[in-house]
């Protein structure tokens, strides 16, 4: 896709700073968004469409309601062997009181794994995260892991979580919008809209997905449909028309 876009549209490291809406000059929509990025860049554009996750600035520009926790919080890594691993290609779950843990490999060297556990009530505002959750100190949440939440899990996934790439592990609480926030909430002004977790941050439960789909695409459809469409032939464009057929009549 990158490949297909023109130099410089896709940007990398761009912290957003505002958004506002203005007029739009020539006419072709009723309103541009109007983009303000760290750097002091200004884009605007006919449509912004925000993907920018659980915390997302658009949504909060919007109005939607900040995400609540849904008392459970989650480790993520990655074990790396580079020597090859002996771990069958399929996805294990272990579950026990207030933790479900798993692991896929994703190659011949790398596996995927995680922890989920019970923190707070579900409902609450989000708590700040502890030191070992932020992620500051990879031994920290590695040790927290194997020697607490772990620690009855079978030896063959603590083998996993100790060969994890230090660099590729996270801890963080999940978070939602309960689903009549998103069905009363405003999710588009003028040509701003928000999609994926930026519109409906949502913790990973089956069958989630089948609710979520039709819902995102009726509101992208409902909010840019107009904001996408060829902008109506003007009187000029009328009688330049006019004149190719009139023009390939006489040949």
């Amino acid at each position: 896709m990158a490949e297909e876009l023109p130099p410089g549209t896709i940007r990398f490291s761009s912290r957003l700073t505002s958004i506002s809406t203005e007029p739009a000059a020539d006419g072709s929509s009723p309103e541009l968004a109007v983009v303000r990025l760290d750097d002091g860049s200004v884009i605007r554009s006919k449509v912004l469409i925000g993907c920018d996750g659980v915390n997302s600035v658009v949504a909060r520009w919007l109005g939607l309601s900040e995400p609540a926790s849904s008392g459970r919080s989650c480790v993520r890594g990655l074990a790396v062997y580079p020597g090859g691993h002996s771990v069958k290609k399929e996805l294990r779950q272990f579950l026990s009181h207030g933790l479900r843990a798993g692991m896929v490999p994703i190659s011949d060297t790398d596996i995927y794994w995680f922890v989920v556990n019970n923190t707070i009530p579900a409902g609450k505002p989000p708590v700040k995260l502890t030191k070992k959750e932020a992620g500051g100190d990879p031994e920290m949440i590695l040790r927290e892991v194997t020697d607490n939440l772990g620690r009855h899990l079978p030896e063959e996934f603590l083998d996993v979580v100790r060969h994890s790439d230090r660099d590729n592990l996270t801890w963080a609480p999940l978070l939602y919008r309960a689903p009549w926030a998103i069905l009363t909430g405003r999710a588009a002004r003028g040509p701003v809209t928000v999609a994926g977790d930026a519109f409906h941050p949502m913790t990973p439960d089956m069958a989630q997905g089948g609710f979520i789909f039709p819902l995102l695409a009726d509101t992208m459809w409902f909010n840019c449909g107009d904001l996408t469409a060829p902008a109506p032939p003007t009187p000029r464009d009328a009688e330049e028309e006019a004149g190719k057929k009139s023009h390939a009549h006489y040949q």
